[in-house]
């Protein structure tokens, strides 16, 4: 055993050696239970505002696949299995979460909040029957692989105010019964990433990106999302600033409902460039699949309308029903974005837009 590693066997020797982790040279607590056996806590875990006085420390926590859980009935309204308070200053610990089944029994609960934090990792953690599974806010660079969230209330993957964050081959399985979680809701990001995502159950809404801070860029990529899942509003609702927006690769099953994507912009300042959405790779698009966008103009309306400001520029690219998708039925009302370009495959390259210059010349 290393001597900065702590085995622990009981929830109080975990709870004790989290506590102890500010004050001494402990880098790895791992977790060791008899099989089939759960970690009960009888109180909410509270991670320390500083870790042995160092800002640099990492501290590894190893689950090996054991489920914490609290005492029948919960902590209370909106607290948190395992978390980290808002108050806390020491924004550059760094944590990795390994093979943790995280089991909140309460609805109203949050699995594993954690605010304040540099370099994090959270791999192969199960976030069950709870408000909020994984909560992360004031986050600088964070990746998140291999995570599942189960039977969420309220927002499957939460993250506000955060820099850099990335989720891989991670899912959110909805309750049907409800469809009142939002899968991930990420709010004022700078830079955030999903790879090979999955939305399964019911849903309100898959993916919610929303930049309301007029400093903040907008800088989101989604590539590869698979939504099997019925969709009570959107599968991606997105509210831009200046930057861009790139979805590539979303497959939808014929159980979709409500729009495919929801995608409109914060008041931006005079001069502000508008913001981009570039939508690519979409193999199948129902008769109902439809879009809604803010600002827009009637399909099929006279080039000389007012130019609109505070709207999203939207491009598509390799669309399934192309020559369709500025037709009326496609949009929301019938209203289509004012700045347009698709182009696919049919036997020939095809584009669509709304006005094109070539060689300084208007066609």
């Amino acid at each position: 055993m290393s001597a900065n590693k702590i085995v622990v066997t009981n929830a109080a020797a975990f709870v004790a050696a989290i506590a102890a982790a500010a004050t001494n040279d402990t880098t790895c607590i791992e977790i060791q239970l008899s099989a089939n056996d759960d970690l009960i806590l009888t109180a909410p875990v509270v991670i320390p505002p500083d870790l042995f006085a160092n800002s640099a420390k990492r501290l590894i926590i190893e689950g090996n696949g054991v489920t914490i859980k609290c005492i029948v009935g919960g902590f209370g309204i909106n607290t948190a299995l395992i978390g980290r308070s808002s108050n806390t200053d020491n924004t550059s610990c760094s944590f990795v979460f390994r093979n943790i089944n995280f089991d909140c029994i309460s609805s109203q609960m949050y699995c594993l909040n954690l605010q304040n934090a540099t370099d994090v990792i959270i791999e192969n953690c199960k976030f069950n029957n709870c408000k909020r599974g994984l909560f992360l806010k004031n986050i600088n660079t964070a990746t998140v692989n291999n995570c599942v969230v189960n039977n969420s209330t309220e927002y499957g993957f939460y993250c506000d105010i955060s820099n850099n964050i990335v989720y891989n081959n991670s899912k959110v399985i909805g309750a049907t019964s409800s469809a009142t979680c939002i899968g991930w809701s990420l709010n004022n990001v700078q830079t955030v990433e999903l790879n090979n995502s999955q939305i399964q159950g019911g849903i309100h809404i898959g993916v919610e990106y929303i930049i309301t801070d007029p400093i903040v860029y907008s800088n989101f990529k989604i590539n590869n999302i698979t939504i099997t899942a019925l969709v009570k509003y959107a599968g991606i609702k997105l509210v831009m600033n200046s930057g861009f927006a790139q979805i590539d690769g979303v497959y939808l099953t014929n159980f979709f409902a409500g729009y495919v994507i929801d995608a409109s912009s914060i008041n931006l300042p005079t001069g502000s460039t508008l913001p981009h959405l570039y939508v690519k790779n979409i193999p199948l698009l129902s008769s109902n699949s439809t879009f809604k966008t803010v600002g827009g103009v009637p399909a099929n309306s006279p080039c000389n309308i007012p130019q609109p400001s505070n709207v999203v520029v939207w491009e598509f690219y390799e669309v399934t029903d192309g020559d369709n998708i500025w037709s009326a039925a496609r949009w929301d009302d019938g209203y289509v974005p004012y700045y347009r370009y698709a182009e696919f495959f049919s036997e020939s390259k095809t584009i669509l837009t709304n006005a094109m210059t070539i060689n300084s010349k208007p066609i």
